[in-house]
């Protein structure tokens, strides 16, 4: 996206100016390079450190707010939007402007709480929707990443990882494969955040539409083209699961299931959830691979 905000080195406010510890020394530190590069503002770069920590805490205090009231999913939706509203015990995520952790070319510009909701998941996982201000033009949009506390998502980072490289590799020898190669930013051992694609998991998609073929035609119909459909959509999803067959099966990616493999309108199909790599795999004897019919 052009002309997007870089607020990294543009966040007001700072930090102590002198004492002991990193603010003390990021203080002490902001000096011009011997090539003639500009100084770099370090109380600056340490109050967006400062930002982007409250912010992780009180993503992490919602989270145990709903664990805590063990609440339903729908009635954890209505909850996690209390606490983001401007009266609710987590009021500075509905104002808070700082580079988004995914992306710091993103200047989140505090979240939306009518547009966040929990999943239906055991460890309560949370969408958040942050505005983004687009500068000069005054434009709005929305950075949309999910926030998972109780997984270790270090592992999933390594294999997104391993599936960009694989990717960039594919692509130079001129093969798109329509992989999803989606951020993942690891925050402890045992919470992160994940960036969220617009997606329908399978489970949900055979459930409402019954095939993979009506869900596609809600959006990509074309009488003119294979199977009824538009012809680039039938093409990524073909390549997008050949592609994640042969991934998944160098990779030794094991547990996958119709919750786990997401489609999008565009014909993109990908992997999510890689607690089982390695050739490793809750359930005996699993198949090589995840063909759907």
């Amino acid at each position: 996206m052009c002309g997007l905000e870089r607020c990294g080195g543009g966040a007001t406010g700072g930090g102590p100016h002198g004492g002991q510890g990193p603010a003390g020394w990021l203080a002490r530190s902001s000096t011009s390079s011997g090539g003639g590069a500009p100084a770099v503002d370090c109380s600056k770069v340490y109050d967006v450190i400062v930002k982007q920590s409250k912010l992780l805490s009180q993503l992490h205090f919602a989270i145990r707010e709903l664990k805590g009231g063990r609440y339903k999913a729908a009635r954890a939706t209505a909850r996690l939007q209390e606490l983001f509203t401007e009266s609710g015990p987590c009021e500075d995520l509905a104002t808070v402007r700082v580079p988004c952790p995914l992306d710091a070319a993103l200047c989140l510009d505090g979240v939306v709480p009518s547009e966040c909701s929990a999943f239906k998941s055991a460890q309560l996982p949370i969408r958040l929707n942050f505005r983004v201000c687009i500068q000069p033009f005054d434009w709005h949009v929305r950075c949309c990443m999910i926030y998972k506390k109780g997984d270790d998502l270090r592992q999933d980072q390594f294999i997104l990882q391993m599936i960009g490289l694989m990717d960039r590799l594919l692509k130079r020898e001129s093969l798109d494969l329509r992989l999803t190669p989606y951020k993942v930013l690891p925050t402890s051992a045992d919470d992160g955040l994940v960036e969220y694609v617009q997606s329908v998991p399978l489970s949900k998609v055979l459930a409402d539409h019954r095939t993979i073929h009506k869900f596609l035609a809600l959006s990509a119909s074309d009488a003119s083209g294979p199977f009824g459909l538009r012809h680039d959509v039938v093409e990524t999803f073909v390549r997008s699961a050949a592609g994640y067959c042969v991934v998944t099966y160098l990779l030794g990616v094991g547990d996958r299931h119709l919750d786990n493999l997401l489609l999008c309108s565009d014909g993109r199909l990908f992997h999510i959830d890689f607690g089982f790599i390695l050739g490793s795999d809750p359930k005996p004897f699993p198949p090589p691979m995840k063909i759907c019919k």
